[in-house]
């Protein structure tokens, strides 16, 4: 991964700074299951052969509040993008998914 994208914190570890992607696409799967695929410039560097690893998603809140950020295995990476499925619980209103497909950007900490 690219030096830019990462920064050092108190420990040891790097942590990968945040990216910013856009739905490239979003269909139902199930009808207990939304897929969503993120691509975009933020993508850039992003290391290869990620499929069955996860990322961290940063969604907006309730009411536009505090981010929610919530892990998810990558479904499947191509060179233009990353798939990630959303298991619905509930009516459509509890989760994160039908709320956030609508937007062009998300946060993506990997």
């Amino acid at each position: 991964m690219d030096d830019d994208k990462t920064k050092q914190t108190d420990g040891n570890m790097a942590r990968p700074e945040p990216r910013n992607l856009r739905v490239i696409q979003s269909a139902r799967v199930t009808p207990n299951m939304h897929r969503v695929t993120l691509g975009g410039d933020g993508l850039d560097g992003f290391p290869a052969g990620q499929s069955g690893g996860y990322v961290k998603l940063m969604l907006t809140g309730p009411d536009g509040g505090r981010p929610l950020v919530r892990t998810y295995t990558i479904r499947n990476q191509s060179d233009g993008g990353i798939a990630v499925d959303f298991a619905l619980h509930g009516s459509d209103q509890d989760s994160p998914v039908p709320r956030q497909t609508g937007r062009s950007t998300r946060r993506l900490v990997t």
